[in-house]
């Protein structure tokens, strides 16, 4: 539960684009919306095995069903996400990120107890028969439901603290499962992919506007065309392609697939892609929200002479577990390699 500032984080943008006509995707992800509204929040820990001995040692399968073989220097368990970075004021609110019951309220934590194991003040929020979340190290004296009080999605439950094993505001969310029989016995979900696609909560929500070839892009073998694609921002939270450990939300294009030669990582990787699948940041240092972003990259004609080809992209956010690894549908560029007498 204690603070870290070094972990590695990625996520998947929601973006649902079908050739170029784009449809709208079926959500894949859960019911859970984010549980606070800062813009600028990100995670400080991440779910699972960890380095930071204040934690138990533990190795055994979650409510997943996800084995954890917890050892050397990553040993402990951390059995949440926490997130930091909070400003001041209302942007350290803290919202129930499903509707529910609240099952268990602590308000008399005055201060941090750094590197001592303490949950600090906390609520616990019942949603189903088997469903809990949980938020830890809340700011003494914030908490503004009680035992037994209704709470819907999004509702407002405290603000975030350094109270209890913290060392720096933060927030210290889990998913539990929990049957609470003597028979039952606690297990803890990985958050990860269980976020809602509610364009309201959901900050990396976007969808394809245009690109700069409607067709076929022609392509004279060994020569690099530049491309362009422009995508609207639909997820209430600004765009930034700041590249750090932090991660707050650098949006990338990544190629997915190609048909073709199955031998290459990509038929037309061209010298300004950052590797063989990243092609792009977003030429924007940011992007408001319902602002447009745009990906400028080069294609370079490495197929054979004659041939048609596909090229598959998807957007995402880098550095950052919000939402499901899986990609979210994909939009494509057809390609056609003129042959050498015709360039």
């Amino acid at each position: 539960m204690r603070r870290a500032f070094l972990t590695t984080l990625t996520s998947t943008v929601m973006l649902t684009l079908v050739g170029l006509s784009p449809q709208a995707a079926l959500a894949t992800t859960g019911q859970y919306t984010l549980p606070f509204f800062d813009p600028v929040v990100y995670e400080t820990q991440s779910y699972g095995c960890t380095t930071y001995d204040n934690e138990p040692v533990w190795s055994g399968t979650n409510a997943d069903g996800i084995a954890y073989g917890c050892s050397g220097a990553s040993k402990w368990f951390h059995k949440g996400i926490d997130y930091g970075n909070f400003d001041t004021g209302t942007k350290r609110d803290i919202a129930a990120s499903d509707e529910g019951t609240v099952k268990a309220v602590y308000n008399g934590a005055t201060g941090s107890t750094c590197g001592t194991i303490s949950v600090g003040n906390y609520v616990i929020i019942k949603h189903d028969d088997s469903h809990f979340s949980i938020y830890y190290h809340l700011k003494y004296d914030s908490i503004t439901v009680e035992f037994q009080d209704k709470v819907s999605a999004g509702q407002i439950i405290g603000r975030a603290g350094n109270t209890g094993n913290s060392c720096g505001v933060h927030l210290h969310y889990e998913l539990m499962n929990c049957k609470c029989s003597n028979s039952d016995p606690v297990q803890t979900y990985a958050p990860y992919g269980k976020w809602t696609t509610d364009p309201g909560r959901v900050p990396w929500r976007a969808s394809f506007v245009s690109q700069s070839v409607s067709g076929t892009e022609s392509i004279c073998y060994g020569d690099t065309v530049t491309h362009w694609v422009k995508f609207q921002n639909l997820g209430g939270r600004t765009w930034k392609t700041t590249n750090d450990a932090h991660g707050r939300g650098r949006i990338i294009l990544v190629s997915t697939t190609s048909s073709g030669d199955a031998t290459q990582s990509s038929q037309f990787q061209a010298a300004d892609w950052e590797s063989s699948y990243t092609v792009t940041v977003a030429d924007q240092a940011s992007v408001v929200s319902y602002g447009n972003g745009t990906s400028t990259f080069g294609l370079k004609g490495n197929g054979v002479e004659g041939n048609y080809y596909t090229n598959y992209f998807n957007l995402k956010a880098s550095l950052l577990r919000w939402f499901d690894y899986d990609l979210i549908g994909n939009y494509y560029i057809p390609i056609f390699i003129v042959p050498h007498q015709a360039c």
